[in-house]
């Protein structure tokens, strides 16, 4: 992940994140653990009433409807910048990046403390999604990341 902020070596405090961003940019996650670690982190870091919006890239559990979409995107993005373009975004992909399903990502986004998820979009390989955080209750975002405990393998079986 490029920021700092959310560097799993630095013990930031929600406190400490809270007083430094108004938006974040939660890319090149990589393990259950990152994605868990920086989900709880954002949603702990919100103020209650605040947001926490995600558009980015997605896969899907099912490996036939994966390889459908994968194959419009690598169409696009070829009439996009020519032949060899999808084999370069797919390589950065493969090097800087590992997508999870929706669904994962709206648990995570349930279990942190966002109770009410909304699916603005979803095309292909890519979604829109997030929602508010509760602004009174036991469930309103006060979550370690250590408490979740349901994998991604819990939405692709």
């Amino acid at each position: 992940m490029k920021s700092s902020l959310f560097n799993n070596r630095q013990k930031s405090t929600p406190q400490e994140i809270r007083k430094r961003f108004d938006a974040a940019v939660c890319h090149h996650l990589r393990s259950d653990h990152e994605w868990e670690s920086v989900f709880c982190k954002c949603v702990a870091a919100l103020k209650p009433g605040g947001c926490f919006w995600i558009s980015d890239l997605i896969e899907h559990a099912d490996p036939d409807i994966q390889d459908i979409m994968i194959k419009r995107y690598a169409d696009y993005l070829e009439q996009l910048r020519g032949a060899d373009f999808p084999a370069i975004v797919f390589d950065c992909i493969e090097l800087e990046d590992t997508p999870r399903p929706l669904l994962y990502q709206v648990h995570l986004l349930h279990k942190a403390g966002i109770k009410n998820v909304e699916i603005l979009h979803k095309n292909g390989c890519f979604a829109a999604f997030g929602g508010v955080r509760k602004l009174y209750g036991r469930n309103s975002g006060n979550v370690q990341y250590g408490e979740i405990r349901e994998t991604r393998q819990s939405y692709e079986g």
